[in-house]
């Protein structure tokens, strides 16, 4: 279970009281906690990603991590801390695979974990690349794109609307995609910018 705190507010002091509010919410501790989003024209990440470091040490959560920070925040976060995030979740698809951001994740031992895997609006998912590739393998255009990610060595956050597309999103271990197949979806890479950019948007 993963619970995502914001950093537009929360200063390390104030990260164990909002824990403390999503616990009691929840009936349970998560098992990963995230600063949802660096907003870093107030500066208060750095004590948000202390208040979490201290929640670990405590035994309070079993992992901490970042979703939208940039390698510079996370630079930051290190090099103040010396503690890297142990998950960074980002908006990544086939038209946005974050190469150079996944390389620094590596560096680091960071698990880079893809939301909107699916991409935004659907346009992926309809793509005819990605089509002929579920009719080759007998599976759903979604569960091509979600292959990818296994296969590149992300971890997915997917959203289902029933528990059909649940079951449909986890069953995507039984296939494998072959080398020219993943350099068909690399080649969706549109150089795009993100929907949001985390050095202007936040939360």
């Amino acid at each position: 279970m993963t619970t995502k705190l914001n950093a537009a507010w929360h200063g390390e002091e104030l990260v164990a009281r909002a824990f403390e509010r999503s616990a009691a919410r929840l009936g349970t501790a998560p098992d990963l906690l995230l600063i949802h989003w660096p907003n870093p024209w107030l500066d208060r990440y750095l004590d948000a990603w202390r208040g979490l470091i201290r929640l670990r040490d405590r035994g309070r959560v079993r992992a901490i991590g970042v979703s939208n920070f940039t390698p510079e925040h996370i630079g930051r976060l290190i090099e103040e801390t010396g503690e890297a995030p142990e998950v960074d979740q980002v908006e990544l698809d086939p038209t946005l695979p974050r190469r150079e951001w996944r390389a620094f994740h590596a560096r680091y031992g960071i698990v880079t974990e893809s939301w909107s895997p699916l991409g935004r609006a659907g346009p992926v998912l309809a793509d005819p690349r990605v089509r002929a590739l579920a009719e080759r393998h007998g599976r759903s255009p979604a569960q091509i794109v979600l292959r990818w990610h296994v296969q590149q060595g992300l971890a997915v956050v997917v959203g289902a609307s029933g528990l059909r597309e649940i079951r449909e999103d986890i069953d995507v271990f039984g296939f494998a995609l072959e080398p020219d197949e993943l350099a068909s979806l690399d080649a969706l890479d549109e150089g795009r910018a993100p929907a949001r950019d985390p050095q202007t948007h936040g939360h």
